[in-house]
């Protein structure tokens, strides 16, 4: 694909998203000591590099990263992606990486502040969900930025659930998904396709479907 033909990101949302987050979090720089830096996010070789941003054309969709660090503590603001999301992470370490609210939630509390937020197209959206982020960040400060090791274990636990969860969901649905496509396959008496989407999750259907795939198979035989 040529230049020509690219869709280009909006440079006022960039702009917007990186001013907001250099005012709104300055207080981790001035009270918390933590180092600064932000720019556009590319993945080179399988890393993640972070490119100064100068207003220069950006290909859309875009990630733009704001990344506050202290020792082995990075915070994570992450901006863009096809649904103009706003998403954070508390990183420890190299490897353990957490939502603030799983932090939040493994010390039993809560902020109305912090879910992800999708769909910030406009100047104004972004500055509010990273005004709602700056005051759960103040509220919760010794809570996110000096969690115990004790705090960040249940943190994994969470995590894992959640995790899980969601893996219990998605096949959940790919199987509620593939029934209602074999449903309309048989309604149309393609068994060949009721067969072939239904075979793969034969071990997780249920009676209904599992005997619409045995009658499909019954009636391609000679």
């Amino acid at each position: 694909m040529s230049m020509n033909t690219l869709n280009f990101a909006d440079p006022e949302l960039i702009k917007c998203f990186f001013s907001q987050c250099e005012r709104k979090f300055r207080f981790l720089e001035q009270k918390h000591e933590f180092s600064y830096i932000s720019g556009l996010a590319e993945y080179k070789n399988a890393y993640k590099i972070i490119k100064p941003y100068q207003g220069q054309k950006t290909p859309s969709p875009f990630l733009a990263m704001t990344r506050y660090e202290k020792e082995n503590q990075t915070l994570e603001i992450l901006y863009g992606g096809a649904d103009f999301m706003l998403e954070v992470y508390s990183c420890h370490g190299h490897i353990l990486r957490f939502t603030p609210a799983e932090i939040l939630m493994a010390a039993r509390k809560s902020s109305a502040y912090l879910p992800n937020t999708r769909g910030l197209s406009h100047s104004a959206a972004i500055e509010d969900a990273l005004e709602n982020l700056s005051k759960a960040l103040r509220k919760h400060v010794k809570t996110l930025l000096n969690p115990s090791q004790r705090l960040l274990d249940r943190a994994q636990t969470i995590h894992n659930k959640q995790l899980e969860q969601a893996v219990r969901k998605r096949h959940r649905n790919t199987i509620e998904d593939a029934c209602r496509q074999a449903a309309k396959a048989y309604r149309e008496k393609d068994y060949p396709k009721v067969i072939q989407i239904l075979e793969p999750h034969k071990n997780a259907l249920g009676k209904a479907d599992l005997k619409k795939l045995y009658l499909a198979k019954s009636l391609l035989r000679p």
